[in-house]
């Protein structure tokens, strides 16, 4: 394999030592956390940090629900502004930040806790043509 610049693999050292428990603990090595980041960048066509920043969101190191709701969340913007902008207004607050640390995953549904202590439960629906949305109702 090829080999990284200096200056990549200084930010890849300085990743790894300062995340090396956690790393090691999910069963990584150095050399097989370089490896992984060779891979990610070949395949994604992304430099260094952008390898890392997918590397970090395996679900070695990140929980379930947490990549699920991210991907509600982009899901709900991706198919429809107004929904998203709805969204943002009734569920999340409008100047709060989408916090994913308050999503749970329940009864095959994710549920998201506002500032406001308001619970929001979403569902995906799916039409009569397999089109796919996502609605919510506050419970």
């Amino acid at each position: 394999m090829t080999k990284f610049s200096k200056k990549t693999q200084a930010m890849v050292d300085t990743y790894y030592d300062d995340n090396q428990r956690v790393l090691m603990e999910a069963g990584y090595t150095k050399e097989m956390f370089e490896a992984n980041v060779k891979v990610l960048m070949k395949e994604n066509s992304v430099r260094a940090k952008k390898a890392i920043k997918i590397f970090e969101h395996k679900t070695d190191f990140t929980d379930k629900t947490i990549i699920g709701a991210e991907n509600l969340i982009k899901g709900i913007k991706n198919m429809d502004k107004q929904a998203y902008h709805d969204l943002r207004k009734e569920v999340i607050g409008w100047k709060e930040k989408v916090d994913y640390s308050k999503f749970e995953f329940v009864n095959d549904k994710y549920r998201y806790t506002n500032t406001k202590n308001e619970t929001y439960e979403f569902t995906l629906i799916t039409g009569p043509y397999g089109s796919q949305y996502w609605e919510w109702i506050k419970l």
